[in-house]
């Protein structure tokens, strides 16, 4: 027959630390893991909500833009704009800057004031749409540059209406672009130090200048080229130009 088991303390407190010692790391386990998961889980949340270092909203700020405030990207932002249509309250409309990627696909802006500076070697791309503008449309600076096609742009203030003012190495092309001044003098270009314009397979009209004809000034301390553009008859004045030329 079996013999009855007899208590034995010390086995009893052997198998106690046993015990306590699984659960104690069971317990560190779980902890560990839990922190992994955590780490892991807000990598994945930081690579949804992050590109290139920049916040990405659930609704981009393009989208939410309404023309009351400024567009602004910046800090190696690449933004997106198309088919909207935005009449715009503050100066300028548009702001471009630091590495800043920006496009306007099919956008129709009209503005009353300065419609877009760009600096600080951001590059902004123009694609169709329609542009009135009461006050400046381009201010570029610092290697800043613009890339314009198949856009329509109407001046509608200043005396004369501005096109484009630009300096330090900025860059300007426009490529099957329309520019019109109604019944205004048009000063298309003030290119100053390294700063570069050229308008290819293009149009640009403007009125209000000696007896009624149509009056374009050119300014440019470096290159400035209208090939192929359609100047209507406009009498083209370059002044302070060493490399300006109409083709």
């Amino acid at each position: 027959s079996q013999q009855p088991l007899s208590y034995n303390p010390e086995r009893a407190r052997r198998k106690q630390r046993t015990v306590k010692g699984s659960l104690g790391g069971a317990l560190l386990l779980v902890v560990v893991l839990g922190g992994v998961g955590a780490l892991v889980m807000a990598r994945r949340i930081g690579n949804r909500t992050s590109e290139g270092g920049v916040p990405i909203s659930h609704t981009p700020p393009s989208e939410a833009w309404d023309g009351s405030t400024t567009l602004t990207c910046t800090n190696n932002q690449r933004v997106s704009l198309k088919g909207k249509t935005i009449t715009a309250t503050a100066s300028p409309a548009i702001q471009a800057s630091g590495n800043c990627r920006l496009t306007l696909d099919g956008v129709n802006l009209e503005t009353k004031l300065d419609a877009i500076a760009v600096s600080g070697n951001a590059t902004v791309t123009i694609v169709g749409g329609r542009y009135l503008v009461g006050g400046l449309a381009l201010q570029l600076s610092d290697n800043g540059k613009v890339d314009i096609a198949q856009s329509y742009v109407e001046l509608q203030g200043g005396s004369p209406a501005r096109f484009a003012a630009a300096t330090n190495n900025a860059k300007l092309s426009l490529q099957g672009t329309r520019i019109l001044a109604p019944g205004r003098a048009l000063a298309l270009f003030h290119m100053s130090d390294s700063a570069q314009a050229t308008m290819t397979s293009g149009g640009v009209e403007s009125g209000g200048g000696e007896g009624g004809r149509a009056s374009i000034t050119v300014h440019c301390a470096r290159t400035c080229r209208l090939s192929g553009t359609d100047l209507r008859g406009a009498t083209i004045t370059s002044t302070g130009a060493t490399q300006a030329t109409v083709q």
